[in-house]
């Protein structure tokens, strides 16, 4: 990651995610790209995305082999934890045993996994810009793996306190979507959350897989408890 985010800007958008036309949803993110469309701000932050769904249309840098490489075989071990996390979601929601097919086909979910890359930004004041600012995910969940040992995610508490989400060595953190929180019904709320960007000089990582089951799958509030009012309607994803 350090090899290719310290490129020249115009290396890096040789594989940009918006010169692929092939697929609008990987490659290359450059720097204030992105915008939260709910604060209307940029967001200071480098990524580098790959497509679950349609693999053979990711782009790659052509001098980093085993970029590539390294990178599938990472996406392909969090997609096999996430099985796991459906399993126990399934489970404690009381959710039929059949929907699990729907949640981890790997042939046909639209997962995707990103590198961050968060640098203090030179136009931002005293060098502590966010780096992605507050939001909620739209998946039925994300996995992030800090690839290095700085602080990163920030999440906002049910009291609106901003506080660290510390993970210990060898961890990963593992953030409810709203797609979860609509199949639960609202017993497993997405938090909202940010990532700051370092106060130091030099490169922060985190590697972010983000989990979404196929259009077709059920989102089917019924099941997730006969004890409380269904708040939401049943809907499929995707619709």
């Amino acid at each position: 990651a350090d090899l290719f985010f310290n490129k020249p800007i115009q290396e890096k958008l040789q594989v940009s995610f918006f010169n692929n036309n092939n697929n609008r949803s990987t490659g290359y993110i450059p720097m204030q790209a992105e915008i939260n469309l709910r604060l209307k701000i940029k967001e200071n932050f480098e990524r580098f995305n790959i497509n679950h769904s349609s693999l053979d249309k990711n782009v790659w840098p052509i001098d980093q082999p085993d970029f590539k490489k390294l990178f599938l075989m990472y996406f392909d071990h969090m997609l096999t934890i996430s099985t796991t996390i459906i399993k126990i979601i399934i489970t404690q929601l009381n959710m039929p045993p059949g929907l699990q097919a729907f949640y981890t086909q790997k042939d046909e979910n639209i997962s995707r996994a990103a590198i961050n890359c968060y640098t203090p930004h030179p136009n931002s004041k005293n060098n502590k810009s966010r780096g992605i600012e507050e939001h909620v995910d739209f998946s039925l969940f994300n996995i992030t793996d800090k690839a290095t040992p700085l602080p990163q995610t920030m999440i906002k508490t049910l009291d609106n306190q901003w506080q660290w989400a510390h993970t210990p060595t060898d961890c990963v953190l593992v953030t409810v979507g709203t797609m979860l929180q609509l199949i639960s019904n609202n017993r497993m709320k997405a938090p909202i959350h940010k990532a700051l960007n370092p106060d130091i000089k030099g490169h922060n990582y985190s590697i972010v897989t983000i989990f979404r089951p196929k259009a077709e799958t059920p989102l089917n509030t019924n099941t997730a408890s006969d004890l409380t009012k269904r708040m939401y309607q049943v809907v499929c994803r995707g619709r």
